[in-house]
């Protein structure tokens, strides 16, 4: 955002000394590619942590995000693979990722 009274840019962002997970509401189907981009609003560096669960396996990614930086992360979901619930864990008060499902013939652009 900018402060038109010092004609600075400032950060909105805030975090919490609490872990907080967010889920994402889209199930991931099989047959795509998603991918996840999170961004740190914030002025200190942030570890989050992706948690991929099927009703068989989990898998988990940990990354640390820079002040006003931001991190990709991609998700196939292979024809064999049922279907996958994806939630990240860290400081943010809302980690919500900007979406991309890529599919055969289209996309879809949505947030988590």
């Amino acid at each position: 955002a900018r402060n038109t009274s010092t004609k600075e840019d400032q950060l909105l962002g805030n975090f919490s000394f609490f872990k907080k997970e967010y889920r994402l509401q889209h199930i991931l189907v099989k047959g795509n590619t998603y991918e996840l981009f999170l961004v740190n609003p914030t002025q200190k560096k942030q570890e989050l942590k992706i948690i991929q669960k099927t009703s068989h396996t989990s898998k988990e990614t940990i990354t640390k995000i820079p002040s006003k930086g931001f991190f990709k992360h991609c998700i196939k979901v292979n024809e064999k693979e049922e279907k996958t619930n994806v939630s990240i864990q860290s400081n943010l008060y809302l980690a919500r990722p900007v979406v991309f499902k890529i599919m055969r013939s289209s996309f879809d652009v949505f947030h988590g």
